[in-house]
């Protein structure tokens, strides 16, 4: 939309809508949304990693859209209130702002309020985050950098969780080789402890090697639905 000189200037929550067609391949009822369309059993679901669902911008009713050619650039609007009436710039009760940096303050409150603040595992979206919704609408990055930097993000996300799944697959060789983290000399000492030791450690190495086996045939998957996902 900025790319086309539109300016949304009420994008909140209210005013995103999710396609979730994709996520309930056999529908579902209007009313109890986790129930079959016709009433008789469970929805049958998917995640949002399995899918692709769209999300789309509604409610163009105080959109702009302008024309740089004009002479006009970067445009002045007086405040309108819309769902989020939370913009710093708006404490100015007289003043004219440009609406491109309030959209880009839109979106990044909604995220903050809606899941950085609610989830855990977001902290890598604060950076980018505090920078869309600083106080001086001139220091907020354009939505194309904004987009830029999110999908950038998304990709070192998925890198990451390769090198972990590396560090699994090293720490199951040095479990199932018997080779200790921290070298130590052979003394052998035949007591009921040391045999009971000899068991417990046994035992937390079965569970060590099934949770790496787990994670060894469960992570890549995982991060394949994400790269589909954001792909």
């Amino acid at each position: 939309m900025h790319e086309n000189f539109v300016a949304h200037r009420d994008c909140g929550s209210l005013n995103i809508m999710m396609d979730a067609s994709q996520m309930y391949p056999q529908s579902f009822h209007p009313v109890k949304i986790n129930k079959s369309r016709d009433f008789r059993g469970r929805a049958r679901l998917l995640t949002r990693t399995e899918c692709k669902p769209r999300y789309y911008l509604i409610d163009f009713g105080l959109s702009m859209r302008y024309d740089p050619q004009s002479g006009n650039w970067p445009p002045s609007e007086r405040k309108v209130y819309g769902v989020d009436k939370s913009v710093p710039e708006y404490r100015d009760m007289d003043g004219l702002h440009n609406p491109f940096p309030t959209d880009v303050y839109y979106i990044g409150n909604l995220i903050r309020e809606h899941f950085l603040q609610r989830f855990k595992g977001l902290s890598f979206f604060d950076q980018l985050i505090s920078r869309m919704v600083q106080n001086d609408p001139n220091l907020r990055p354009p939505m194309y950098e904004v987009a830029e930097v999110a999908a950038g993000k998304a990709q070192r996300i998925v890198v990451a969780r390769c090198w972990r799944l590396c560090a699994h697959i090293m720490r199951a060789r040095y479990f199932s080789e018997d080779i200790g983290f921290i070298p130590l000399p052979d003394v052998h000492v035949e007591t009921a402890g040391n045999s009971f030791f000899t068991v417990w450690l046994r035992s937390t190495k079965s569970l060590f090697l099934a949770g790496a086996l787990r994670n060894f045939l469960i992570i890549p998957y995982a991060m394949y639905q994400q790269w589909i996902y954001y792909s």
